[in-house]
């Protein structure tokens, strides 16, 4: 097995930017999504030019045009009146000792969690000059 690079998926047309974005003004949610849309843009548009790359401008038009792509099946979901009553809370499912703990840190199982105040101190180690 050897390591090779990933497929980097092709770059969005030059006019993808324009064409997506005269899809979102004809989608029903226009109100939201193209104020949505021009803010990632700017932001994508910032860190392009900070960086020499047109990688966030290219991942904000794919992940628009998933967005846009998807739309039709989320609508199909939400009209389809299905019963969501049986479905399991997610934080029954997760383990709630893991997350937030104090002072916004969150405890991971590959780190130990910080000494509390009262616990006893390590001893000190000697100096080689002691």
């Amino acid at each position: 097995m050897s390591a090779q690079p990933e497929e980097a998926p092709a770059p969005p047309a030059p006019a993808a930017a324009a064409q997506l974005l005269a899809q979102l003004r004809d989608d029903r949610r226009a109100g939201t999504w193209v104020p949505a849309f021009e803010r990632d843009w700017a932001t994508a548009l910032e860190a392009s030019r900070d960086t020499y790359s047109l990688t966030p401008l290219h991942d904000v038009v794919r992940t628009w045009q998933l967005r846009l792509a998807a739309a039709p099946a989320i609508d199909a979901y939400l009209d389809s009146d299905r019963d969501e009553t049986d479905f399991v809370d997610l934080d029954d499912i997760l383990d709630t000792r893991r997350w937030p703990v104090n002072r916004g840190q969150y405890a991971s199982p590959h780190k130990p969690r910080r000494r509390s105040p009262n616990s006893p101190s390590p001893p000190k180690r000697r100096s080689a000059t002691s």
